[in-house]
């Protein structure tokens, strides 16, 4: 499950009490808001990690591989020239790590409207995007998710009412 949360603390409970974040293999949320983490990942049973955004701008952002089944990125908003640049040193990181990879954010770049850099940037890097329907309240598509080496793909927009943003539920099936 990804989701812009717009603010973990206010919404915490929201987030407990949705079956399918309390079903959910992994969790990332962006736009927590927060000054550290929140003990509402443990109540539900998952390890969490919290990059403030104080520290999203450093050189050396982290990537995280999970028993060699998945690699994931967490990033901030961005130069978009310096991001591209860090970006492609990532994707050669990652695919050291996996042959599947998943790239989730709120990109900030309405893919209905064309003319999206990092949707070409990822797509020339063989990369698929896996949303085609608007996931913000205002009919944008700015939450993206693009994935590489995964078979058969799934990705569901999950409304909800406390956020600018829907949650996208990803679904991506073992080999």
């Amino acid at each position: 499950m990804y989701h812009n949360i717009q603010g973990l603390q206010t919404h915490a409970e929201d987030l407990k009490q949705s079956p399918d974040f309390r079903s959910a293999d992994y969790i990332c949320l962006t736009e927590t808001w927060a000054d550290q983490e929140f003990s509402c990942f443990e109540m539900m049973g998952y390890d969490g990690f919290h990059l403030p955004r104080s520290l999203a701008f450093e050189d050396d952002n982290s990537y995280y591989s999970f028993k060699g089944k998945c690699s994931m990125v967490v990033t901030q908003r961005y130069n978009l020239g310096k991001f591209l640049e860090n970006m492609e040193m990532l994707i050669c990181k990652l695919e050291d790590l996996s042959e599947k990879i998943v790239v989730i954010g709120d990109f900030n770049q309405d893919i209905l409207k064309g003319g999206c850099t990092v949707f070409n940037f990822m797509s020339s890097k063989g990369f698929r995007q896996l949303v085609s329907s608007p996931t913000t309240e205002g009919g944008t598509l700015i939450d993206h998710v693009y994935v590489k080496g995964c078979l058969d793909p799934q990705v569901a927009i999950i409304p909800t009412y406390y956020s600018y943003h829907e949650a996208l539920k990803i679904v991506i099936p073992n080999d």
